[in-house]
């Protein structure tokens, strides 16, 4: 007869299991360079003023760099010097790609060998389900980001120069703005953030462009890249040969065109008389498009956010939660997913068993994931908002727009971000990570795989409704 497990056998094994799981090592590697981000914002060399940050205050700003978020406790640009601002962008860039890319890149460029394992857990962080291609993928990635972001700091720069003149700190401001654009961070280095931009177009839509190329998701770029090469050389290929754009790539763009001018529309509805008022009026539609794209994934702003109408902050809290596409640097419960639960309530809804989405059926497990990221995200949230309403003083509107922004790692705010108080922050601090991480990898980390059962308990019948 087995004797059954002992306490000490029981911790070994699940010790065992999780480190085997690579999601444990995203999480792990995401949080070890926060806390370096944290130690080096406590040191006076990074602040002006020659005072580095409180314990909590170096957290959450590194927390919010390294998650991509955007939201502040101090102000970045008065607080910071240089070396704070370099150290900033390197945790944003740094959380952008994904800490791991960047080792596993240079792995492959020392031509070292790499375990079936490593792989796959390289797989989860890209959402790249050939583990074969990645490697190339890997190259891709890289090269892509940092060309992007060169071209976006050079856009940026000659936006800049009319306004601010030419000097080694606008060409500063100019990289730095392109890194926190297209990694959907939101940092600025303006006490404004974009507002006192709203008047120049090449600013708006250079940042605008950047956000968009970096909530696609590197794989939707790929295939885009690959699809126009190939549309353009059509003569050379038959018809069987030609690169087409993937069903995840066809629903990303859709997803994203419909959020991006259905949302400039209802925000310029809703704002048009009140926050948007004392602009002209092609700014008014120029600064309706950007709120519409930077709400879902970055953070910059460039209106005002403290005065709107409360429906348009239950709006905005809609769009931060869509967020972008799967493996793009922005957050959200991603558009992949909201378009796999809506095509399941279509199919439902047409008495369908299995679900189809553009005449493609969906995985049941993939159907199961999407509502398990749509109910955690949920129920987070409400967490969230329950703790805060208890510990701040508040509205319940501006609580839900904090913490939607967080789990969205947004990063805008209503302006109680630097007020709240420490349980608040640590709470934030929380949700900010929860949200980069994703709520699948955090539920993989807690999860113990054992062996599949080799039996099926009798089914039973539970009323719902």
């Amino acid at each position: 007869m087995k004797k059954p497990y002992s306490k000490n056998e029981k911790v070994v094994q699940y010790v065992e299991l999780l480190s085997s799981n690579p999601a444990v090592t995203i999480m792990l590697s995401f949080a070890a360079v926060i806390v370096l981000g944290s130690v080096l914002f406590l040191f006076p060399f990074t602040a002006k003023d020659g005072h580095g940050l409180s314990v909590i205050n170096a957290l959450f700003e590194s927390t919010s760099a390294v998650c991509v978020t955007g939201l502040i406790v101090v102000d970045t640009v008065t607080h910071f010097n240089f070396i704070g601002q370099f150290i900033l962008l390197i945790l944003i860039q740094t959380g952008g790609l994904g800490i791991m890319i960047l080792s596993f890149f240079t792995l492959y460029v020392m031509r070292r060998q790499v375990s079936i394992n490593d792989k796959i857990f390289l797989s989860t962080i890209l959402s790249e389900e050939d583990s074969g291609q990645l490697f190339d993928a890997l190259k891709t990635i890289i090269i892509t980001t940092f060309v992007i972001e060169s071209c976006g700091a050079i856009f940026l720069l000659i936006g800049l120069i009319p306004k601010l003149g030419f000097s080694l700190q606008i060409i500063w401001y100019a990289i730095f703005h392109s890194v926190s654009g297209f990694c959907n961070a939101g940092f600025a280095l303006f006490p404004d953030s974009l507002e006192s931009f709203t008047n120049n177009p090449v600013i708006i839509l250079s940042i605008a462009l950047l956000i968009i190329l970096g909530s696609l998701g590197f794989g939707t770029i790929t295939n885009i890249k690959a699809w126009f090469f190939s549309w353009k050389n059509r003569k050379k290929y038959k018809e069987t040969k030609r690169v087409k754009l993937s069903l995840n790539t066809q629903i990303v763009l859709l997803g994203t065109g419909v959020l991006i001018f259905g949302g400039a529309l209802v925000l310029y509805g809703l704002e048009y008389t009140n926050a948007l008022k004392n602009l002209p009026t092609w700014q008014q539609y120029l600064a309706a498009f950007f709120q519409s794209i930077t709400m879902r994934t970055a953070g910059f702003s460039s209106i005002t956010y403290e005065h709107l109408h409360t429906g348009t902050y239950l709006f905005l809290c809609i769009l931060m939660f869509i967020g972008a596409a799967s493996g793009g640097t922005g957050g959200g419960i991603k558009i992949n997913t909201l378009s796999i639960i809506l095509a399941a309530f279509t199919s439902f809804l047409h008495g369908e068993k299995k679900v189809h989405l553009h005449k493609y059926e969906i995985d049941y497990n993939k159907v199961i994931e999407a509502f398990l990221v749509l109910t955690t995200a949920i129920a987070i949230i409400g967490v969230g908002t329950i703790i805060l309403c208890f510990t701040e003083q508040f509205s319940l509107i501006k609580v839900l727009f904090e913490i939607v922004s967080a789990m969205g790692t947004v990063g805008v705010s209503s302006g109680i971000t630097s007020h709240l108080s420490m349980v608040g922050r640590i709470v934030v601090i929380i949700i900010m990570f929860w949200g980069r991480i994703g709520v699948l990898t955090m539920l993989s980390v807690a999860s113990i795989r054992e062996d599949p059962v080799k039996f099926s308990w009798p089914r039973a019948d539970i009323s719902i409704g």
